[in-house]
C-alpha cells in the first residue's frame, strides 16, 4: 500500500509520467500528445545505488550448537577453512555448508543476517544479534560461502565485526568514515537499503525516514536512531542503508514489527564503534552518571531536567543536583533528551566535558570528567 502512495506522490510532483512510463515520455491517453516528463527513469536511484554498492554486501549466517557439540563444530570449521567454497557459483541450487548440516543434526540454531565489507582485509560489519555466541560464522558473497571469525561486538549498539578467514575475489568495501554526517538526514528523505531478506541474495529496497528516537517503550538508545519505514522481516538486520546518492546513511539494527518499520544506527557513529572493536574486541562507552526527563511549561517551553544522579558518579562529584536544567554540553545546545546521548557518544572515559546548567534561574558551568559506563550498570 505504501508503494502506491509513493507513486501517487511522485506523479504529482513530476517524477513519474501520467501513465507510469519509464521512458521519460508522457503520452496523453485522450489525444496522444507526447510530453517530456521530469526525469527519464523514475526510481532510477534505487538501481544506481544497488549497482554501486552490491559488491560490498554479504549474507551472514550465525550457527549456535549445544555446548556438548561445540568442539566437533569448531573442528569442522578448521577443516573447511582451506577450501572455503561450499557451493557452485553457477548453480541455481545452494547446498548447505557442513556446519549448517551439523547444526540441523544437533538441533542447533541458525540465524541469518546481512552485513558489508568495511576494509580491504574483508572485515565485515553485521548485527551482534546474529553472531553473538555463534559456534560457526559463515559469510556468503557472490554465490560462495566463506568461514569467518568474530573480531568483536558491542551489545549497546548491536554492532559486530567478523573477518573472513580467506578473502574473496572482486569484493568492494564501504568507507565508514565517509558516511552521512550527524544531523544531515531529514525526515521524509528517501533511503535505499541493500539487504539479504530471509537469507536470500542481496537485493535493494527503499523507503523514507519517518523520524528519530532516543528511546522506545522502556529502552533507551545510545544515540538518536533514525526511524524508517524499511521493514525487518528476517535477514535484513545488519544491512547498510544509503541516501539516494549512495552515501552510507547507517545500518539497520532493530525492528518495529507492529509498524513494519526499523531503527537505523546512523553512519556517523560507525567509525567510533568499529575502531574500538578492531583494537580491543569491544567498545568503551562513557557516562556522566545522571538521568534526565523532559518537562514542558507554557512559561519556559521544553526543559531537560536532571531526575536522578548515580552514587559516586562524575555528575555527583561535579556537583550536579536533581532538578538542574541542562542547557548545553560542550557548547552543543540540549533541546531534547536525545541531544545528551548524541553529545556524549563520540567521547571516551576520562574526557572532561563542560555542562551548562540553570539552577533556580542562575546559569552555571560545571566541568565533568566522564567515567566508563560499565562501572554503573
Amino acid at each position: 500500500m505504501w508503494y502506491v502512495f509513493y507513486v501517487v506522490a511522485l506523479t504529482i510532483i513530476g517524477l513519474l509520467d501520467c501513465n507510469g512510463n519509464t521512458s521519460g515520455v508522457c503520452v496523453c491517453k485522450n489525444c496522444g500528445t507526447a510530453m517530456e516528463s521530469a526525469v527519464s527513469t523514475p526510481f532510477s536511484f534505487i538501481s544506481d545505488v544497488f549497482s554501486k554498492r552490491k559488491n560490498a554486501v554479504v549474507r551472514i549466517i550465525g550457527i549456535r550448537i549445544d555446548s556438548n557439540d561445540q568442539q566437533n563444530a569448531k573442528s569442522d570449521v578448521k577443516q573447511n577453512a582451506k577450501s572455503d567454497v561450499k557451493q557452485d557459483a553457477k548453480s541455481d541450487t545452494k547446498p548447505d555448508s557442513p556446519s549448517q548440516e551439523k547444526a540441523v543434526e544437533h538441533n542447533g540454531k541458525i540465524l541469518f543476517g546481512s552485513g558489508f565489507f568495511i576494509d580491504d582485509l574483508a572485515r565485515t560489519v553485521t548485527s551482534a544479534t546474529i553472531v553473538d555466541a555463534a559456534t560457526n560464522i559463515w559469510v556468503e558473497f557472490d554465490g560462495l560461502s566463506y568461514a569467518a571469525e568474530l573480531v568483536g561486538l558491542d551489545h549497546v549498539t548491536n554492532i559486530a565485526i567478523v573477518r573472513l578467514l580467506k578473502k574473496p575475489e572482486n569484493f568492494e568495501f564501504i568507507d565508514i568514515t565517509a558516511g552521512k554526517p550527524r544531523d544531515s538526514l531529514q525526515c521524509g528523505e528517501f533511503l535505499v537499503s541493500v539487504e539479504c531478506k530471509l537469507g536470500l541474495d542481496p537485493a535493494p529496497n527503499f523507503g523514507i525516514i519517518v523520524g528519530e528516537n532516543s528511546s522506545y517503550e522502556n529502552s533507551s538508545f545510545p544515540v538518536k536512531l533514525t526511524r524508517t519505514n524499511l521493514p525487518i522481516d528476517g535477514g535484513e538486520t545488519g544491512s547498510p542503508v544509503f541516501s539516494i546518492d549512495g552515501t552510507l546513511a547507517g545500518v539497520m539494527m532493530a525492528s518495529l514489527p507492529d509498524m513494519r518499520s526499523s531503527f537505523v544506527m546512523p553512519a556517523w557513529t560507525l567509525d567510533r564503534v568499529c575502531s574500538d572493536i578492531i583494537k580491543t574486541g569491544s567498545v568503551s562507552h562513557c557516562t556522566a552518571g545522571f538521568f534526565v526527563h523532559q518537562q514542558y511549561t507554557p512559561e519556559n517551553g521544553i526543559q531537560i531536567l536532571v531526575s536522578r544522579i548515580q552514587q559516586d558518579s562524575p555528575a555527583e562529584k561535579a556537583g550536579i543536583l536533581v532538578d538542574d536544567m541542562i542547557s548545553s554540553i560542550n557548547g552543543n545546545k540540549i533541546i531534547n533528551v536525545g541531544d545528551i546521548a548524541n553529545s556524549l557518544f563520540l567521547l571516551r572515559p576520562g574526557d572532561v566535558i563542560k555542562i551548562d546548567i540553570i539552577r533556580k534561574g542562575n546559569p552555571l558551568q560545571l566541568p565533568v570528567k566522564l567515567d566508563d559506563q560499565s562501572h554503573f550498570n
